[in-house]
């Protein structure tokens, strides 16, 4: 789980996404579950979609730099890589009436093949991701280009459960971006324990 501490600011003011943040683990810790109805009657603006909304969720899954990224897969032999374009990944989103927070993506793995699936509830026992998070990567990333392909695999993160910590083994993903002289990024991501 990421803390303010991870993101440097410039001053000595966290950001509004921190306070947020913080009180949506105070709200989840209370109650001892991950459930979307109690977030979204307590925060409203969370499923609006206002684009601070879309800053938040590319902030709260973004993993800073490959060497983290790395780390979250360490201990995991014989782990496959999956990929698709990033125009498949939003024809699906697309035909699947997936926006905002209306849906997240979900993964079925059949031997060496994965598909893409929706859900209509977030629940952190399974690797899913709210629709709005690939809304925002482009958004949020349009200096570093066009997002190309979506690398799915697995990794090691912590999340918390029932008001405790756990380790669990869920899909992270890697987007690569080419821009307009053909120079390539790519950005990293992983799964956090609430809808955001």
């Amino acid at each position: 789980m990421k803390t303010a501490a991870n993101f440097p600011t410039g001053n000595t003011q966290a950001p509004d996404w921190v306070a947020f943040l913080g009180e949506q683990a105070n709200f989840t810790k209370a109650l001892g579950k991950d459930d979307y109805d109690d977030f979204k009657a307590l925060h409203p603006l969370a499923v609006s979609c206002d684009p601070s909304m879309q800053a938040t969720s590319e902030l709260r899954h973004n993993v800073l730099d490959k060497a983290a990224y790395d780390q979250l897969m360490s201990g995991i032999t014989n782990n496959p890589v999956y990929s698709f374009s990033w125009s498949d990944l939003m024809k699906f989103l697309s035909d699947n009436n997936m926006s905002c927070y209306d849906g997240y993506l979900g993964f079925d793995i059949n031997g060496s093949q994965m598909s893409l699936r929706r859900s209509d509830d977030y629940r952190n026992t399974e690797s899913l991701y709210p629709t709005i998070l690939f809304e925002a990567i482009p958004r949020i990333r349009v200096n570093a280009g066009v997002p190309t392909f979506i690398h799915f695999t697995w990794g090691n993160i912590v999340i918390r459960q029932r008001g405790k910590f756990n380790q669990v083994r869920r899909i992270v993903f890697h987007v690569e971006f080419i821009n307009s002289i053909g120079q390539g990024t790519r950005f990293y991501y992983d799964m956090s324990d609430d809808p955001t």
